[in-house]
């Protein structure tokens, strides 16, 4: 009941809905092309391998497993 909206949407947030937020934002848009397609690439690998998961749910350990797999 204490909850806020923002509580809320935070908790359904998944990680391909913030790499969507990402993408869209003036930061990701402020960098350079070759920046943006670079990141574009890793974003999507990362999406595909965890784009599911709740966003809260992820821990270091398993971006550190990602990467290695990179």
């Amino acid at each position: 009941a204490g909850r806020t909206r923002r509580a809320n949407t935070a908790a359904l947030a998944t990680v391909s809905s913030l790499i969507d937020i990402y993408l869209a934002s003036q930061d990701f848009k402020k960098l350079a092309k070759s920046s943006q397609k670079t990141y574009g690439i890793h974003l999507e690998k990362l999406r595909r391998e965890i784009g599911n998961a709740p966003a809260n749910d992820v821990e270091p350990r398993d971006i550190t497993r990602l990467m290695d797999k990179m």
